[in-house]
């Protein structure tokens, strides 16, 4: 509570109680509405616990003066302490209304709505409240302290840092502050500079979290480990694409160097998406080919088969399906086409699509559904419905590294997930559920490859880009056609200019950028049609 500088004041505030009640009651003699007066008679009933007299005081001070704001705000304060937290929030909302200089004010409004209120519906105001009081008192360190704590709640250690090295200045030996700021430093990724601070903090025996930090810094500093990867801190971040993907992805194919240049081959397998892929590289000017591929054929089961049958013909009941499908729809001589096509291609780009596959109820051996009516089979009990495992996926997928190394042991090969979601499932009561598992095992089964290390095998985060990324973007399906299941193109376009930035030669990004120059005023003219 704040207090007036009176002779009752100054007694109050000395705890001289006996002294500050003569004082006040003296006043009241003089004038009952005296509300400076009222209010110290109410500090000195909440020291003396009686809680229910000390409100009827504010109350009444509130009543006599509804335009003084230090009422409110004492009345909040009071509040507060009795855990009555929305009254608390409105006597102090009528404080600064009153009087919006009163940086005090919208400090104790910002700490009640953060750490009182909290998440959802109170940080975000309760954050905009003490960046006020900031502003109104640059020169308060408390008011510097907790804006800055307040914000660090919602990852936002830039903000905070000069807030927190402003109190600093002011208070150099505050332990509290001192240990913020070293742990926003490294959170910044820059723990060299977080040291000193953290020295302060430990000197403090209470400060037992400061002395592991310092000793944590410091280890790792004699380690010379791999700097922290951090995900994006604020959804602003994801306003850019490319420049997200610059600071949070690109560090992880710093390394890498170019493999593509205009006239590299390249062949895509696997699900619908890696035909999208295969469009868009062709938009850009490459040479992109896709294998067509019925949809049964998209998992790392069928693809393993389609590529043994490639590689060997037709050999086993798999393969022979396999034949018989491609020869009917395709020609009798697309076996040889593919076998040419996977021979010349340098690059070639795997989108693992789904992770469910039927197997036969009696034997549990894979089968490769072409054209049978799943439905009916699965009544019959014949076929059984699972996602497939972690090591079923890393087994069929190094399988398939073999065949695609018999035809071209130089090609790199691309692993990729595709974002393009199940249709359906037979195993979940939800296909949401079922996707989500689909996609986590294939995910973890490439990165299962991915840690053995082999020679001329990469990843492209096309799954992360358009779910982890897209999601704070805008429409990430059906942009164009309403579907549930085609990826935005754009969203598409811009994942494969990526891929071309990091792995294309000088030549390659010109027509990167040509490309993207060139569709610009297609996309203006499409979007610009109307049907009556």
């Amino acid at each position: 509570m704040i207090i007036e500088n009176s002779p009752a004041g100054i007694a109050a505030a000395e705890r001289r109680n006996e002294e500050a009640e003569s004082l006040a009651q003296a006043r009241l003699r003089e004038n009952p509405a005296d509300v400076g007066a009222i209010t110290v008679l109410a500090l000195l009933r909440i020291r003396q616990g009686d809680n229910a007299e000390a409100e009827r005081l504010l109350t009444q001070i509130v009543q006599l003066a509804p335009n003084w704001a230090m009422g409110h705000y004492n009345r909040g304060f009071f509040m507060r302490e009795t855990a009555r937290i929305g009254e608390a929030v409105k006597e102090f909302q009528a404080a600064t209304v009153l009087h919006p200089p009163f940086a005090e004010g919208w400090h104790q409004l910002g700490m009640t709505l953060v750490w009182k209120v909290g998440w959802p519906s109170g940080v975000a105001p309760g954050q905009d409240a003490l960046r006020k009081a900031a502003e109104l008192e640059p020169d308060s360190a408390q008011i510097l302290y907790d804006c800055a704590n307040a914000l660090l709640m919602s990852s936002k250690e830039a903000e905070a840092e000069p807030l927190l090295r402003r109190a600093l200045e002011m208070q150099p030996n505050w332990p509290d502050a001192a240990y913020a700021l070293g742990t926003t430093l490294i959170e910044l990724d820059r723990a060299e500079e977080a040291v000193p601070f953290l020295e302060i903090a430990a000197a403090d025996p209470n400060q037992h979290s400061a002395r592991r930090e310092l000793e944590r810094v410091k280890h790792q500093r004699r380690s010379r480990r791999t700097p922290l990867a951090r995900y994006p801190r604020e959804t602003d971040e994801f306003a850019d694409f490319e420049k997200l993907f610059d600071r949070y992805v690109a560090p992880a194919y710093r390394d890498e160097r170019p493999l593509i240049n205009m006239a590299t081959q390249i062949f895509t397998l696997g699900s619908c998406f890696a035909n999208f892929l295969a469009q868009n590289l062709r938009a850009f000017g490459m040479h992109a080919e896709y294998v067509n591929m019925a949809e049964e054929l998209n998992s790392t089961f069928a693809n393993r088969h389609f590529l043994d049958w490639v590689r060997n013909g037709a050999t086993n009941v798999q393969t022979e399906r396999i034949q018989e499908f491609y020869f009917e729809n395709f020609g009798s001589d697309y076996r040889d086409k593919m076998r040419a096509t996977i021979e010349s291609a340098k690059v070639v780009i795997y989108s693992l699509g789904v992770a469910p596959c039927f197997f036969d109820a009696a034997t549990g051996e894979y089968v490769l559904t072409l054209g049978e009516n799943m439905q009916a089979a699965l009544v019959a009990h014949q076929f059984k419905f699972r996602t497939t495992t972690v090591t079923e996926n890393v087994t069929n997928l190094l399988s398939m590294f073999d065949d695609l190394r018999a035809f071209n042991p130089n090609s790199h090969i691309f692993l990729t997930v595709s974002p393009v979601p199940l249709k359906a499932t037979f195993e979940f009561q939800s296909a949401l559920i079922a996707d989500c598992v689909s996609k986590s095992t294939l995910r973890v089964a490439a990165h299962e490859v991915m840690q053995q290390a082999l020679p001329n095998v990469h990843y492209w985060p096309s799954y992360e880009m358009v779910k982890w990324v897209g999601c704070h973007t805008g429409p990430v399906y059906g942009a164009e056609d309403g579907s549930s299941f085609h990826v935005n193109q754009e969203l598409v376009k811009r994942n494969v200019a990526l891929f071309l930035q990091v792995y294309g030669d000088n030549e390659v990004m010109q027509a990167n950028r040509r490309a993207q120059e060139a569709r610009q005023p297609i996309q203006e003219l499409a979007a610009s049609v109307s049907i009556a």
